[in-house]
């Protein structure tokens, strides 16, 4: 998984990031990805559409409805730093 920075670096250290390169293609494969990847990250998984979840070191603290899981990604947006990373998913 790549991050691209697409804006200027905020006071807070973070910034809004561009991702790519991510083996996923659904939002449950992307979700695994972030854990197995990223397990000292923590943050949400946001779908456009009104659904988001939270993650913390590998595991998650609240879940995405299972009905949207097979939906297929289309682009993917990140905003963090410092060990926080905020996904936003938008599907096909």
């Amino acid at each position: 998984m790549k991050f691209k920075q697409i804006s200027k670096t905020f006071s807070d250290e973070t910034a809004s990031f561009a991702v790519s390169d991510y083996k996923a293609t659904t939002i449950g494969e992307f979700v695994d990805e972030v854990l197995k990847e990223n397990p000292k990250e923590w943050g949400k998984i946001e779908v456009v559409g009104g659904y988001e979840c939270e993650y913390r070191y590998g595991e998650l603290l609240s879940e995405l409805p299972e009905m949207i899981m097979g939906r297929h990604i289309s682009e993917i947006k990140g905003h963090g730093g410092w060990g926080m990373m905020n996904y936003i998913i938008y599907c096909k």
